[in-house]
């Protein structure tokens, strides 16, 4: 669907029919479900989704943990690199 070209000569200026509009229409015609595109506003609202301290903390917590496990496996990686 991404590079389906769409039929006629496409005039100067900004185009009549938008790919959004060619999405909804193919969804219509195979009859899928309705798909929730992500626009500005969409991103927007989620941006603005207040996080508890608690989960703030959380995944501070599980980003920390993270970088450490990695650090680990990076030096046993060099380790086994400089024993062998």
């Amino acid at each position: 669907m991404v590079r389906m070209a769409l039929p006629g000569e496409r005039a100067r200026g900004r185009p009549t029919r938008r790919s959004t509009d060619v999405v909804t229409e193919d969804t219509r015609t195979a009859k899928m479900e309705r798909v929730q595109h992500i626009t500005k506003s969409a991103i927007r609202r989620a941006s603005q989704i207040e996080v508890t301290p608690q989960a703030k903390r959380n995944l501070q917590e599980l980003f920390v943990n993270f970088t450490l496990i990695l650090i680990c496996l990076l030096l046993i990686y060099i380790i086994v690199l400089l024993s062998s």
